[in-house]
């Protein structure tokens, strides 16, 4: 019986040890580029509660955030915002408009809390990643 009992554990132990485990995982986003619900932007009337931007990238790895649907300050099919990501808090140049079609732009903060949720958090700017089926 002793005999029995440790063929046993012994055929136990080599099965599990010829095991494997596979860890499946979804693949982690590593860029910002499409579409991008925009949240926290103000213009010359007051807050706006929703503006849509198109955020590109090129083949230098600089970013574009054109505003496919704006506002009164930066109307739609102006960059709102461009520069080389890498992760994390990155300086980006924004543009600011006043309604008469002037524009200036200044560095920013803009930071990568996740790949669907970016933050400018001196101006209050919040953009969440759309996940309809318009955008990948």
């Amino acid at each position: 019986m002793k005999k029995l009992n440790l063929l046993f554990v012994i055929c136990i132990v080599s099965f599990l040890s010829c095991t494997k485990s596979i860890d499946i995982q979804e693949p982690e986003r590593t860029d910002i580029t499409g579409i991008w619900n925009a949240y926290g932007f103000q213009d010359l009337s007051g807050y706006v509660p929703l503006e849509i931007i198109e955020i590109s990238k090129n083949e230098t790895n600089e970013y574009t955030a054109l505003k496919i649907m704006g506002d009164n300050g930066v109307p739609t099919g102006t960059v709102t915002w461009k520069g080389t990501i890498d992760g994390g808090i990155n300086t980006v140049e924004m543009t600011f408009g006043n309604g008469r079609g002037d524009f200036i732009t200044m560095p920013v903060q803009l930071e990568i809390k996740t790949y669907d949720w970016l933050e400018i958090k001196n101006f209050g700017l919040i953009f969440i990643r759309r996940t309809d089926s318009n955008n990948p």
